[in-house]
């Protein structure tokens, strides 16, 4: 605060990008393993359909797995939670239970990170620095005159368009995901609520670090008269009052929400599961199988002890 002028307010001027749209929810079936997993998976699948073959091929009994087609397909069977007819050969059921386990520790992974990603897909890569709106040619609105973005004329690949209007460039924002729009965040937030209210449900992304403020000061000519209203003023000016002013006129509903920068955590992110994050699930795999023909000898002793 000067002789003669008191800070009232303070405008903020932001960059916002429409928010990334959702992942097709479908798309997680894709999402939840790498390339490699799921190369590995198809490789696991033919040896265990060509291991299944081998073995009814040389038994005694007679069942379906040395037919070739069928193979394949209770081998597939296994995997996607169907009941497949089980082999009377020991051989056949001790490799058919190690590849149940197998399954189990794959199909329990992949059903709880797909569940994850239908109930909630996340969002496509959200653009967040205006280093990297620039890179990608988006096309620039601003409704304020260039003074408030002389810092950035100096970045831009491309010219400033100006729109006069804020609701029409609110709209020509919300029309493309490859605009930006710089403009006062309470006209925006004003705008927003004016012109969409909770009709549309695009949102604003504000980018980070990148913010113009404009201060708006009282000036008083008379000196005499300006020292008692500026101690009148600082106390309103602390008691927030500008602020509620603002926020009642301009964000009645609260979207103010809307344009507040949403944090940007990679460690938040779905990460899809590589080879080393199934270590966990191949060390279960190693114990059951283990558990697998400690039962099935105990199968045998039993049966012979019957017999």
């Amino acid at each position: 605060m000067h002789q003669g002028f008191i800070l009232t307010y303070i405008l903020q001027y932001n960059w916002y990008v429409r928010q990334a749209d959702l992942y097709p929810r479908w798309a997680g079936i894709t999402r939840v393993f790498d390339t490699y997993v799921w190369i590995c998976i198809v490789l696991s699948v033919a040896l265990a359909s060509l291991i299944f073959f081998i073995l009814a091929l040389y038994s005694r009994a007679e069942n379906n797995y040395e037919n070739l087609p069928y193979s394949p397909l209770y081998t597939w069977g296994v995997i996607i939670n169907v009941a497949v007819t089980m082999p009377r050969e020991k051989s056949i059921r001790w490799f058919l239970i190690s590849w149940i386990l197998y399954c189990l520790c794959i199909n329990t992974i992949f059903q709880a990170f797909f569940i994850s990603f239908m109930t909630d897909p996340g969002r496509l890569h959200q653009i967040d620095t205006f280093d990297e709106m620039n890179y990608l040619g988006y096309e620039l609105l601003s409704t304020q005159l260039e003074f408030f973005v002389h810092s950035f004329l100096g970045k831009m690949r491309q010219g400033l368009r100006h729109v006069l209007n804020e609701q029409n460039a609110i709209m020509l924002a919300l029309e493309s995901s490859n605009r930006s729009l710089f403009i006062n965040e309470q006209l925006f937030t004003r705008s927003y609520n004016d012109l969409c209210g909770n009709n549309i449900s695009y949102k604003f992304h504000k980018l980070r670090g990148y913010d113009v403020f404009s201060h708006v000061y009282i000036a008083f000519s008379n000196p005499h008269i300006g020292l008692r209203f500026t101690n009148i003023l600082s106390r309103y000016v602390q008691a927030g009052i500008p602020n509620m002013i603002i926020n009642t006129i301009c964000d009645p509903k609260g979207t103010l929400s809307l344009t507040k920068k949403t944090p940007v955590n990679l460690e938040e992110e779905y990460v899809t599961i590589s080879l080393i994050h199934l270590q966990s699930a191949f060390y279960s795999y190693i114990f059951l199988n283990c558990f697998a023909i400690f039962a099935f000898l105990c199968e045998i002793a039993t049966h012979r002890f019957r017999v």
